[in-house]
């Protein structure tokens, strides 16, 4: 199988991604898992388990392993990034909570991207998306991530300094491995980190949760 967009075969993918997170595979079995946790009870409470207990415990040694990709970041800037998924043939889940973007939702980058800029430091906006959106007038100057291999936009929305994530499970990953700030919507189908700071429906927060 070959993955279209990025020109890789599926095998290679793979390998790639396993090299990215580098998880301690020679560490862990699967009966040392259970042990830690059984498998019912990740999947009934996986989201209070990672992000209680067991976050403290295994995913700041995880983020430790990753294998980050160079990024194009500002040293000197505030680094923002807003990670906007669209409809498309591939990403086409019709559930009104994943919130894809369209014409319509401009208005809630709009006010996202007003409150950051309030901000008194050097900002810089970068927007990763799968496919190229089309008149994305956000009121400052973007740099565009389309399409990016998955562990570059990874590397950049783990590292920024400020990730606004989309209702994703890409976003979501990249979330939990971030150290800094993170905004995401509370509708999302699982519990963001607890200082994770929510945007509501329009785009609003305080932007002084920032500071």
């Amino acid at each position: 199988m070959l993955f279209r967009s990025y020109n890789v075969s599926s095998e290679k993918f793979d390998q790639d991604m396993t090299h990215f997170f580098n998880f301690p595979n020679d560490e862990f079995t699967s009966d040392s898992v259970n042990r830690i946790v059984s498998e019912q009870e990740i999947m009934k409470h996986a989201d209070d388990s990672i992000l209680s207990s067991y976050y403290h415990i295994y995913l700041q040694e995880l983020r430790s392993r990753v294998q980050f990709t160079p990024v194009s970041f500002n040293p000197d800037a505030l680094n923002i990034a807003l990670h906007i998924r669209s409809y498309t043939k591939t990403d086409c889940d019709p559930n009104p909570r994943r919130e894809l973007y369209n014409p319509q939702r401009l208005p809630f980058y709009q006010n996202i991207v007003k409150h950051l800029s309030s901000i008194d430091r050097p900002k810089e906006f970068h927007i990763f998306s799968q496919e190229p959106i089309q008149d994305l007038d956000l009121g400052v100057d973007l740099k565009f991530h389309v399409s990016e291999y998955p562990s570059i936009t990874l590397s950049h929305l783990m590292l920024a300094d400020v990730l606004v994530t989309s209702n994703s499970s890409f976003s979501y990953i990249a979330h939990l491995f971030n150290d800094n700030v993170c905004l995401g919507r509370p509708n999302f189908f699982h519990r963001w980190k607890d200082k994770t700071i929510h945007l509501d429906m329009f785009g609003n927060f305080s932007s002084l949760e920032i500071q």
